[in-house]
């Protein structure tokens, strides 16, 4: 357990008792024997820094029992699984609303694009309606985009043009 940032040492601490001590008339323990009192009592000034949530760190400092520790660790991996895994998912969804703007250049075959979607492996698609199906992108064998720039695109606003001719402006999300 912390105590409130009011006491910034343990002489703060027993200067209140002895004044609660006087005000109720009740006998005074030594600095020495209210100190390690309060440290047997698990109390401490020093809150220490969030790596770790509420329930960790008092596991941390025995004051939790094991059976309640192993269930919340247990939750706290399995969330730890599922953000990897829709972390893993959620880059090849289409975002609606990511991109400001689809501009093609003077090639007349990309005139009509409405979506572009990324792929990790820097393929493109696109559709040339929503209901339509994605289409893969024509590009040469060396025109596929690199991780870097892919994450470039989505972090950063700017305007680029790409290899296969269409002008994208990305905003930042």
């Amino acid at each position: 357990m912390y105590l409130e940032l009011l006491f910034q040492s343990f002489a703060d601490i027993y200067g209140e008792y002895l004044k609660v001590c006087d005000s109720e008339g009740k006998p005074k323990m030594s600095r020495t024997v209210f100190v390690a009192e309060v440290k047997a009592g698990n109390v401490s000034l020093v809150m220490p820094c969030k790596d770790q949530c509420d329930l960790c760190c008092v596991h941390s400092q025995g004051n939790v029992a094991e059976d309640v520790y192993h269930q919340h660790k247990e939750r706290k991996e399995s969330a730890q699984r599922e953000k990897s895994r829709n972390k893993e998912i959620d880059f090849n969804k289409f975002e609606v609303g990511g991109m400001k703007s689809i501009k093609p250049t003077k090639d007349a075959n990309v005139t009509n694009i409405c979506s572009l979607r990324y792929f990790r492996d820097g393929s493109l698609a696109f559709k040339l309606s929503f209901e339509e199906e994605w289409q893969a992108m024509p590009m040469g064998r060396r025109d596929k985009l690199p991780k870097s720039k892919l994450d470039h695109h989505n972090r950063n606003s700017h305007s680029t043009v790409l290899r296969f001719g269409l002008r994208i402006a990305a905003t930042a999300s």
